[in-house]
């Protein structure tokens, strides 16, 4: 790393919590993935940085560059490391290449890929369960590979085929490591849905972060241009579920938190937790109307039923942990009851979670060219940062430089620091978008803008300026006028991590909802953005900024046909 004149060698990285007077403590032990920009000509090489920590003892770190400026120096990188104290403050630097990384032993072969954290050993193969075919600690079996997997039952009740058809390296590096896994979800007769994951193995660790995506690959029929649920092209589900279960045993021990704010419990099995809707004020809104117009939520917030006691709160981002002499599973999910419907359970020595929940009153619909990924975590054993993953694995902290160096590296043009001279009123104007009675997390209240389809989204408020009618007025936002870089620009000007997190949630919700995720309709829609939209009018049945089955409503033409709730057999499969 060389630093021309006017740059300089250290970047300050700080560790901040996302959203402030959380009661949950800190790990410790967390993996830490963030972005980072440089001024041209400052990096020549992404694996010569080095990290130190506020006592300036290094850090193991994995960089790789992301983007390169025209020169070929290193103009985005993304940095990977754990922390191991509760140290905040950290220094990038230039310095030599890391000998030192623990590093994880990845093994490709034609059936799949082996992973080896030194901690654990995952085996990931094709046709076999997913996502793992062996989980073993100290060359012991730690689940049981009959019952561990993923359970799909379409919307005639039928059990689905779960098929692993691909599993290759991602990104191998010494700290981190992504293993990419494809396969498809088959009814009797016809695939059903396309499965994408993403697992994300750490050195010297048996926690695993998963990301998994779920696809229908059909085209929207949309009639006459008309875009809402109930279409010919929707698949319907009565639930996802992954269970992953402890090797044959005695009875394990069952712990769960079923909040932020609350200590993790000893319960008894069986435990069954589920979010039905937000619990927010507004979580009967006409948002979560589904295909024949019904609003399908049932009870506001949660509840939490054991073999000897119930309970029921609001909001729930829970972690159930089993355990059974040295045996150990904990599973968790962030933003668990901003995506509901969702359940986590433990039975018969195993953990449950409901992407899509049978305890739900109605069928899941993912409509034509739709998906949903969820993100969720898995810790298999006592190491650090499987222990501490009950912590992070439901709010993890985020890791940024500050304003003055993003601003000076240059990689996002004319950007200077909040407040600088001249800025001070504008600056006060656009705060009110993530402070104050205004602010966007706010608005979403008002229609309650929750729920696995829509949290992430903004509401689009201005479309209401002429309605009168008691009920909320309904309308999506689907970044329009991208507001996700917007969010960017903000956060990089201030380090306000309320500006990260508008960017990140309304990032995710535009990648699996307002992409058209199909090759199969007219080569204009397949692949775009649903921005084609008419003013002034409630989204009724429409999930996005498009034409509804509304009076008044012209250019797209009108629907006529009724909708009728069909089971995913009866449809295509």
């Amino acid at each position: 790393m060389t630093a021309p004149a006017g740059t300089w060698s250290r970047v300050p990285i700080v560790l901040t919590r996302r959203r402030a007077g959380e009661a949950l403590h800190d790990a410790t032990h967390e993996p830490i993935t963030l972005g980072l920009p440089f001024p041209p000509g400052a990096v020549t090489d992404a694996a010569l940085l080095n990290l130190r920590d506020a006592s300036d003892r290094r850090v193991p770190l994995q960089a790789r560059a992301l983007e390169r400026w025209h020169d070929g120096s290193v103009k985005w990188a993304l940095l990977d490391f754990q922390t191991r104290d509760d140290t905040t403050i950290f220094n990038v630097g230039a310095g030599s290449r890391m000998s030192d990384a623990k590093g994880i032993e990845l093994t490709q072969t034609s059936g799949g890929v082996l992973v080896d954290t030194g901690a654990a050993r995952f085996s990931m193969l094709v046709h076999r369960p997913f996502p793992f075919a062996s989980v073993a600690i100290d060359a012991r079996e730690v689940i049981d590979r009959e019952r561990s997997g993923l359970r799909v039952v379409d919307g005639t009740g039928r059990q689905c085929r779960v098929q692993v058809r691909r599993v290759v390296v991602d990104e191998h590096g010494p700290l981190r490591a992504t293993v990419l896994i494809e396969g498809t979800i088959a009814s009797w007769t016809r695939p059903l849905l396309g499965l994408q994951a993403r697992l994300h193995f750490f050195a010297g660790s048996a926690a695993v972060r998963c990301a998994l995506t779920l696809r229908n690959p059909r085209a929207a029929v949309h009639p006459s241009g008309i875009w809402e649920l109930g279409d010919r092209g929707s698949v319907y589900v009565q639930s996802v579920e992954l269970e992953t279960a402890l090797s044959e045993g005695p009875t394990a021990d069952v712990s769960c938190s079923p909040e932020l704010e609350r200590p993790i419990e000893r319960m008894s099995q069986p435990l069954d937790l589920y979010q039905d809707s937000s619990g927010g004020e507004q979580w009967r809104s006409p948002t979560h109307r589904n295909r024949n117009g019904v609003i399908t939520t049932s009870f506001r917030g949660y509840r939490l039923n054991t073999a000897s006691e119930s309970a029921a709160g609001q909001r729930a981002t829970p972690v159930i942990t089993l355990e059974r002499g040295r045996d150990r599973i904990a599973v968790t999910m962030e933003q668990f009851w901003q995506n509901f419907p969702k359940s986590l359970e433990a039975r018969d020595n195993a953990v449950v979670l409901g992407l899509f929940p049978r305890q739900h009153a109605d069928l899941h619909e993912i409509q034509g060219g739709e998906q949903k990924t969820h993100s969720f975590t898995l810790a298999f054993g006592r190491d650090p940062l499987s222990k501490d993953a009950v912590r992070w694995g439901r709010l993890p902290r985020v890791g940024h430089s500050s304003a003055a160096y993003y601003c000076a590296a240059r990689a996002v043009p004319y950007l200077v620091p909040s407040h600088a001279n001249g800025m001070c009123a504008y600056d006060e104007l656009v705060a009110s978008a993530v402070t104050g009675p205004h602010a966007f997390e706010r608005k979403r209240e008002i229609i309650d803008e929750y729920g696995w389809r829509n949290f992430g989204d903004i509401y689009a408020d201005h479309e209401a300026a002429f309605h009168a009618a008691d009920e909320p007025f309904v309308s999506h936002y689907n970044n329009q006028y991208d507001a996700i870089a917007g969010f960017a620009c903000q956060f990089m000007r201030s380090t306000d991590v309320r500006w990260l997190t508008q960017m990140e949630e309304l990032a995710a919700h535009v990648v699996d909802i307002d992409i058209y995720h199909t090759t199969r309709d007219k080569s204009a829609y397949n692949g775009g953005l649903f921005w084609h939209t008419y003013h002034y009018v409630p989204a009724g049945l429409s999930t996005h900024r498009s034409y509804p089955s509304a009076e008044g409503v012209s250019g797209a033409g009108r629907r006529t046909s009724t909708t009728t709730p069909l089971a995913c057999g009866s449809i295509t499969c």
